[in-house]
């Protein structure tokens, strides 16, 4: 199997099937992720990103109101001050829900200091104000007050632009798991990887598109991170095949890659190329025993890719009916068992398998 620690994730929390002939226990927990923004009961909604992203918003706003200065002038309009106040209590709400439904430790342990900063700066922009009006309080000067002030706004915006970010986070990784819907998903904490990808074999590799745009990685695989995935798990011993012909990349990232047999989404190669490609990852391959990996990826990994390494299961003599190795591809590759759902694709599969089994192509005849 895979050297590294590495686990293949499902959708949610709940469900971390790992496949033990592929992968191994990771020693480092997986990151909580949510199954989506909607989420049902009232604990739900509480842990809920969209609510969360809502409520952070709301503090951040209210913090502002009071970073410029309203509570300190006289003339502020009544709305001002019940829309702060009213965002105050409604995030000390929330960031109590929150501790007591126990989060993961670090995001407790956040929660819990930005309550204690909202309170902090409430307290202190009330002593600030009675000194103003009445000279030292509590043997402190104005002055000291307003540095008191100051320090809890800025611890408030600091926890509160964390809190932003983790809420950020959040929502990103539920697109990715949007966007990927039943793929199954590679997450490895420690290497800081969350990636649309499976391990057909352990030498093959079906992922989504690697992205360069900063705007597409928050729902398809980020390209830095497939570079990580492969320089920590197959330094020097992996070579990456894209089978996009509707793009491709804006430079070489990879040791080794190969763009020479690209054809459009929901379409199918000629069966040259196919025969082509095939041996190219055989020879590539060569003994199992070197731990070489092919990374085959299309734009989902799931069709064009399903269809090719379905093909490089025949090929290989892995399996040795089109069935089972389309069925191989699904159970690896999705969690639904739902693979390569093309029929064209799927008719090619068994064309391929027919193709193996005469030992090659049939030679061409002309027609009269």
């Amino acid at each position: 199997g895979s050297s590294g620690q590495s686990v293949e994730c499902a959708h949610t929390t709940s469900s971390r099937a790992i496949d033990w002939e592929l992968t191994a226990r990771s020693s480092t927990p997986l990151r909580a992720t949510r199954s989506g923004i909607w989420c049902k009961g009232a604990k739900g909604w509480a842990k809920s990103p969209l609510v969360e992203a809502i409520v952070t918003f709301l503090c951040l706003l209210t913090q502002l109101i009071v970073t410029c200065g309203y509570r300190a002038k006289s003339d502020v309009p009544r709305l001002a001050r019940v829309t702060e106040t009213l965002g105050l209590l409604v995030f000390l709400v929330f960031l109590l829900v929150r501790i007591t439904l126990r989060e993961a430790k670090d995001n407790m342990w956040l929660n819990i200091g930005l309550f204690a900063a909202l309170i902090s700066s409430r307290v202190v922009g009330a002593l600030r104000e009675q000194s103003l009006r009445q000279g030292a309080v509590l043997g402190l000067s104005t002055t000291l007050w307003h540095v008191g002030l100051a320090s809890c706004n800025i611890a408030l915006v600091a926890l509160a632009l964390t809190r932003t970010y983790i809420t950020y986070t959040v929502i990103r990784d539920t697109g990715r798991r949007l966007v990927s819907q039943k793929r199954r998903r590679f997450v490895d904490t420690a290497m800081g990887v969350d990636l649309d990808l499976s391990y057909v074999t352990p030498n093959i590799i079906a992922m989504g598109w690697p992205t360069e745009s900063w705007s597409e990685q928050q729902l398809r695989n980020p390209m830095d991170q497939v570079v990580l995935f492969l320089k920590e798990k197959h330094a020097g011993k992996h070579k990456v095949y894209n089978l996009c012909s509707e793009r491709t990349y804006s430079q070489q990232y990879f040791e080794r890659e190969h763009h020479d047999v690209r054809f459009p989404d929901h379409n199918v190669c000629k069966l040259e190329d196919l025969v082509q490609l095939c041996k190219d990852m055989q020879d590539f391959v060569g003994n199992p025993r070197d731990k070489r990996v092919v990374v085959v990826h299309c734009k989902a990994g799931k069709g064009r890719t399903g269809m090719v390494v379905s093909c490089l299961l025949l090929y290989l003599r892995t399996h040795m009916r089109a069935a089972s190795a389309l069925a191989h591809f699904g159970t690896r590759r999705t969690h639904n068992g739902r693979g390569v759902t093309i029929p064209s694709q799927i008719r090619w599969v068994g064309h391929f398998e027919a193709l193996v089994r005469e030992g090659g192509l049939r030679p061409k005849r002309r027609l009269r």
